[in-house]
């Protein structure tokens, strides 16, 4: 009996001493001379990461998260990781700028899961178009700049043609956001002597032709817009609507340009 009272006093006095010890780290986080203890335990941290001899594990040690268009092998062969390397001996900056050159890669954060992985968050590039310049086809990321992988051309973007169509895409999705009844039927877009924009409707090729102004497209698109919603213009069989005169829309039906092309 006196055992049992003996333990339950010795559990206590651990478990209050414990309490007590939680107590004084909270308050002297708290008290006048938090920010100096802050400094000493994120001093001490560091100390010891860089001094413990923590090794790393294997290629199955590391964690990724955020990957989508890029594999797990091309970030693996990138990291290149040899097994049990002590940590501390690793450039983790060079690494991180190694991976910031894959194609998708837009930003990659790494960080250490001690005693022995690796965590890799991979935030993507995110493609907003797809670029057409001298026969050769192209992904633009959300920044208009050209993303170097092939592989998924195929994916239900705008087409954008011309040579500098990159540094104007940003400006015209922007406006069409502002229209979705027109630009939700947009399928392509092209620049006309690196001054203003044509679009194609529903077909990239063939579909209906909308004519803009070399400036104040905003302006020209809400104008049809407000159109289209009075007179459902996207529902007739309209080649061309032109939209260059400013508070003025010209249409070229498709029965007077086909019938011009048969008298040919």
């Amino acid at each position: 009996m006196r055992l049992k009272k003996k333990a339950g006093s010795a559990f206590l006095t651990k478990l209050l001493g414990g309490i007590l010890l939680v107590l004084l780290c909270v308050g002297a986080y708290i008290s006048p001379w938090g920010e100096i203890v802050r400094q000493w335990c994120k001093t001490g941290w560091e100390y010891i990461q860089n001094r413990a001899e923590w090794r790393l594990g294997t290629p199955e040690d590391v964690m990724l998260v955020g990957h989508k268009r890029t594999s797990r092998e091309e970030i693996l062969n990138v990291l290149h990781i040899v097994p049990h390397q002590q940590m501390n001996h690793i450039d983790f900056e060079a690494k991180k700028q190694r991976l910031e050159k894959l194609p998708w890669v837009r930003q990659a954060v790494i960080e250490r899961k001690l005693p022995n992985k690796l965590k890799i968050t991979i935030f993507e590039k995110t493609p907003i178009a797809r670029w057409q310049n001298k026969g050769k086809y192209f992904l633009l990321d959300e920044e208009a700049h050209p993303i170097d992988d092939k592989r998924y051309l195929s994916e239900d973007l705008i087409l954008v043609v011309g040579e500098d169509a990159p540094n104007h895409v940003l400006e015209l999705l922007a406006d069409l956001d502002k229209v979705p009844e027109i630009s939700r039927f947009v399928r392509s877009a092209q620049r006309v002597e690196n001054r203003r924009w044509n679009l194609r409707l529903r077909d990239a090729e063939k579909g209906m032709e909308i004519i803009l102004p070399q400036t104040n497209v905003a302006y020209a698109l809400a104008h049809l817009d407000q159109k289209n919603k009075k007179d459902r213009l996207l529902k007739k069989d309209i080649a061309t609507i032109d939209m260059r005169s400013k508070g003025r829309i010209i249409i070229r039906p498709l029965k007077e340009v086909k019938s011009k092309k048969v008298k040919k």
